[in-house]
């Protein structure tokens, strides 16, 4: 599991049940991973110890390993030097290669399981950010155009809405950036920098550039911010604006993924 496993659920159970394991202790996996009541682990769980039977008899019938002493070896002993001690060198060989043989059985059910922990993983730790202009983000109204670069950690403006469908599919808003409009057209390329600054150092996973609505500054300042995320952070970036913001979505429609809104938000 340590070495061909991704998520982190199933490395930190290795760690924990290698020592155990080696002494003959499988709670930690029968119950952490889980084996017991998993569909999935079943299979392997009833297969393993019946090819191992098998193979055990008809090696002991044909005289490749001598019959068991009857020696009364400690439970906890490690595996090979049981096989030793109740046989002799072979015995402990063919405990090795049963247990190789397993490790191969095992696998393919360990990586569907292993598959699924790490999508739920990913899912569940979505790490977003918010990118505003200064009415989304309660810092101005619609002519404070020069309002500075800022952020918070709270969440705030349309993420409000949107928190509890976030989480929903394991997103969780970490900061909402902002900056006036006219700032950002003053200096497009210095303030995108730092944008894409606050977002590395903040390791999002996911940055929304909006919603501008029908406001055509912000429309081109999320569109930017959005195509320079892409391009030099691990971060995806995509802008939602309505149509009316035509001339952006012309430029960089074959760009950054871009999703149409309302020109207004809806009044309740």
């Amino acid at each position: 599991m340590l070495l061909f496993c991704k998520s982190k659920r199933i490395k930190n159970l290795g760690k924990m049940s290698l020592v155990p394991g080696i002494f003959g202790i499988n709670e930690p996996i029968l119950f952490g991973l889980p084996i017991v009541l998993n569909p999935t682990m079943l299979i392997p769980f009833i297969i393993v110890p019946t090819v191992n039977i098998i193979i055990s008899y008809f090696a002991m019938a044909m005289n490749f390993v001598p019959i068991c002493s009857g020696i009364n070896i400690p439970w906890t002993t490690p595996l090979v030097i049981s096989g030793i001690l109740a046989t002799n060198w072979v015995g402990g060989i063919l405990q090795g290669l049963l247990l190789i043989l397993g490790v191969f059985i095992y696998m393919p059910f360990i990586k569907i399981l292993d598959k699924q922990y790490l999508q739920e993983e990913v899912n569940f730790n979505m790490r977003i950010i918010m990118i505003y202009d200064q009415i989304q983000s309660g810092a101005g109204i619609k002519d404070d155009h020069n309002v500075a670069l800022g952020a918070k950690k709270e969440v705030i403006g349309p993420a409000v809405m949107m928190e509890q469908s976030l989480k929903a599919v394991g997103g969780k808003v970490i900061a909402c950036l902002y900056c006036g409009d006219g700032t950002f057209a003053e200096n497009p390329d210095e303030v995108s920098r730092k944008l894409c600054a606050m977002t590395d150092k903040l390791k999002a996973d996911v940055v929304m550039c909006g919603p501008c609505l029908n406001y055509l500054g912000y429309g081109k300042m999320a569109a930017r911010v959005a195509y320079d995320i892409n391009n030099t952070t691990k971060a995806k970036a995509f802008a939602a604006m309505s149509e009316e913001n035509e001339e952006t979505i012309s430029e960089y429609k074959d760009k950054i993924h871009i999703i149409k809104t309302p020109k207004k938000v809806a009044q309740v």
